[in-house]
């Protein structure tokens, strides 16, 4: 039975009526509206609004208690009542605000069901219990919003659409506002499958402020003071898009850089083409967050394109640009920080590809060895800065500004562990000044801090020294077939390596203990750069000032020039101490060691089966094999025949040793093929063992293998060395081993 509710006074007959179902509702009017929420308030009733514009009346239905938290006026309050629009879709039923004050305020988990709520608008007269101006003009409360469009609210404070702990589903958030503070779609909310678009805040979170996001789209939202064009503090993000947002900082997504890093993450989120507004801002997808198989592609910033000061796990950071044109200083180098992919984030299993740099670190930046993760009480929380697992390709840097380093990586901070750097490059800009460079084109450090370990440099290229790492120090990294445009330092420039292989083109200068020279023949192709494609012939192997101890030069052969290159005007010394040097193919050994107040050191080597190019016989030491001025071999081994026309005895020093003379067997003794894995190293029947001068260096020192089993391959035994780069503790005879 239909039943007709009449109102007396203020309200004539507003034709609402029940439908079928009991505790529901329906009416086509405001002023049917008003009374049905009056009359069931709490009551859990339905009430259905043909459609229709509902324009709100001029002086509010709803105050809340003066001081309280939801202190503000609204049109309507909706406790415990659900309204359901009756339209096809929202826009046919529309609640308009009357441009005075908020639209709906919904208590106990009140619902809205699709409809339109505009029009709301709320000023600075009324306080909460906080001091804040009073909040939102579209919704507030705590409830739940449905297939519903919040559009056109403008808020003096948070959250120009929706707040207070509401749930979306299936909604749009657009065109709000919040003219003094964050959260220009809404805030302290919980959404999915919702969409915000084109809201604007005047500090933080243009899209959104304190919100969890489920299958959400946020695009086109400004924040136009602060962080977090899309979102700032989402606390949790799944399967979301952060499409087009702007913001001082965080173009996508921000979070306070003081705050708990780790309460804030993203999973499976797509981070694309936000922007950074500000000239110095950082962040263009996102800045102080964490985010698994996220993808942070497409974002500009003047600094950190991709992601800035955030942890990122298993993502892919691709085609980010920074902007940089800001000068700095890194140890007393003037030049840029820019970072196109990430700048000190922790990168752990992540793809950094095809971001761009107008400054150092086209992929990666990383000058600091902390990330802040948390506060409490103010003080920051800090964990060591991981980069782990990642692969860092075709990435590209170039100098704007000034020098630009590290096309792959730049380092100056931070641990970086197995990772593979391939296929970056650096480029000189067109708009750069003629004296500015862009150096190296894999992983770059000004002040030689920077540490790799365990990592793979390939096929990287520079305009101008070290095509794959620049003044780094290499821990059992392989670094091979980089080059540049530069004559020096192809593959590595001023770094010192730990271990560790060096392939296919030359380093310059540094140190290296350790460290396998293999696989350099006459002529390297670089076909695994996008950026260049050449091929360069192979003309030394160490260049400049080799400091090489423990280290193992085998199997390589040069077209040309020398295995060991120094200067015509040097201004350091050289050293090759407790190397073997194997079966190589050139033209010299030694050339371009003219000084004497600079010498080369040449100690307790091997020198066995190396030969000139277009010679089928052994020649170690000849003069076309040691051409310069200024060697100094002592208790070396060497396989030539006869020292005429070679090195006079003004070369050597003492205990030097002749294979095949003076009691000293005509081959090294190597181990072969009875120790696969280090063939080079001296069988326990060697003639050479114990015969190397013992230096300090040695009494906490290992050889070539390392530190592995607890301490064997130490270099000492007994207090005596052996020459070359193994020290010999054990023999295979059949199937058993021998311990020296």
């Amino acid at each position: 039975m239909m039943k007709m509710h009449r109102a007396f006074g203020v309200m004539a007959l507003v034709g609402c009526f029940a439908a079928n179902a009991a505790g529901t509702y329906r009416t086509n009017t405001v002023e049917g509206l008003i009374y049905l929420l009056s009359q069931h308030d709490a009551t859990g009733d339905v009430i259905e609004l043909e459609p229709n514009d509902y324009q709100m009346p001029d002086e509010p239905t709803y105050a809340a208690a003066a001081g309280s938290s939801s202190y503000g006026r609204s049109s309507i309050h909706v406790h415990r009542q659900k309204i359901r629009g009756m339209g096809v879709t929202p826009s046919e039923v529309r609640l308009v605000g009357s441009g005075k004050h908020r639209v709906v305020f919904l208590e106990a988990d009140g619902t809205l069901e699709n409809l339109t709520i505009t029009g709301g608008y709320t000023d600075d007269s009324e306080k909460d219990t906080y001091g804040n101006s009073h909040r939102t003009a579209g919704c507030y409360g705590n409830g739940i919003l449905t297939n519903c469009v919040i559009t056109g609210n403008d808020a003096y404070h948070l959250g120009g659409g929706v707040h207070g702990g509401v749930k979306l589903y299936n909604c749009i958030v657009e065109n709000n506002r919040s003219r003094t503070s964050g959260g220009g779609g809404g805030h302290n909310l919980t959404a999915y499958r919702t969409i915000f678009r084109n809201n604007w805040a005047k500090t933080d979170g243009g899209g959104v402020y304190n919100a969890k996001l489920y299958d959400c789209i946020l695009t086109n939202n400004t924040a136009a003071t602060g962080a977090g064009g899309g979102g700032y503090n989402v606390t949790e993000g799944r399967d979301t898009l952060f499409a087009d947002n702007k913001a001082v900082n965080g173009g996508g997504v921000g979070n306070g850089a003081t705050m708990n890093m780790s309460s804030y993450s993203l999973y499976g989120c797509v981070i694309s083409n936000n922007q950074v507004t500000s000239t110095s801002g950082y962040g263009g997808g996102l800045y102080c967050q964490w985010a698994w198989n996220s993808t942070i592609t497409a974002n500009r910033s003047p600094f950190a394109g991709g992601a800035y000061k955030s942890q990122l796990t298993d993502c892919v950071v691709s085609d980010n640009v920074a902007t940089n044109n800001v000068r700095v200083s890194v140890n007393s180098i003037n030049c840029n920080q820019s970072g196109g992919g990430a700048y000190n984030c922790s990168l752990l299993g992540c793809t950094i590809v095809g971001n761009h740099a107008y400054g150092n670190g086209g992929g990666v930046c990383c000058d600091s060895d902390t990330i802040t993760v948390n506060t409490v009480d103010k003080v920051p929380v800090t964990e060591p800065l991981i980069i782990s697992n990642c692969v860092i390709a075709a990435n590209i840097c170039s100098n704007r500004a000034n020098h630009a380093y590290g096309g792959g990586m730049f380092v100056e901070g931070g641990t970086v562990t197995h990772c593979e750097i391939r296929g970056n490059a650096t480029i000189k800009d067109e708009s750069s000044s003629t004296s500015s460079k862009s150096i190296c084109g894999g992983i770059a450090s000004v002040s030689r801090s920077g540490v790799i370990s365990n990592s793979t440099i390939h096929d990287n290229f520079s305009t101008s020294a070290g095509g794959g790492a620049y003044r780094m120090k290499l821990v059992n990294c392989v670094v091979s077939n980089n080059i540049t445009d530069s004559t020096v330092g192809l593959n590595a420039y001023e770094c010192d390596f730990w271990g560790g292989e060096v392939v296919g083109t030359p380093v310059a200068d540094g140190s290296a203990y350790g460290t396998v020279f293999h696989g350099f023949e006459p002529e390297v192709e670089l076909n695994g750069n996008p950026f260049r494609s050449e091929t360069r012939s192979t003309s030394a192997i160490y260049q400049y000032y080799p400091q090489c101890t423990n280290c193992l030069f085998v199997g390589n052969r040069l077209s040309s020039g020398s295995i060991f290159s120094g200067q015509s005007t040097p201004v350091s010394s050289a050293s090759l101490v407790n190397c073997t040097i194997v079966s190589n193919l050139c033209d010299y050994m030694f050339t371009t060691f003219p000084d004497e107040a600079y010498p080369m050191k040449v100690e307790n080597c091997i020198f066995y089966g190396n030969r000139k190019i277009g010679s089928s016989a052994t020649k170690d030491l000849f003069t076309y094999n040691c051409k310069t001025g200024s060697l100094r071999f002592a208790c070396c081994a060497y396989g030539v025949s006869a020292l005429a026309n070679g090195p006079t005895p003004d070369y050597f020093d003492v205990g030097n040793y002749h294979l095949g003379e003076n009691g000293i067997p005509a081959t090294p003794g190597f181990a072969g093929a009875k120790d696969p894995a280090h063939p080079y190293a001296l069988r326990t029947s060697s003639g050479l063992l114990g015969l190397a001068r013992v230096a300090d260096w040695m009494e906490d020192a290992y050889d070539i293998r390392g530190e592995a089993d607890d301490g064997k391959y130490r270099r000492l035994r007994d207090g005596k060395a052996d020459l070359g780069c193994y020290q010999c503790w054990y023999d295979f005879i059949g199937t058993r081993l021998f311990i020296r």
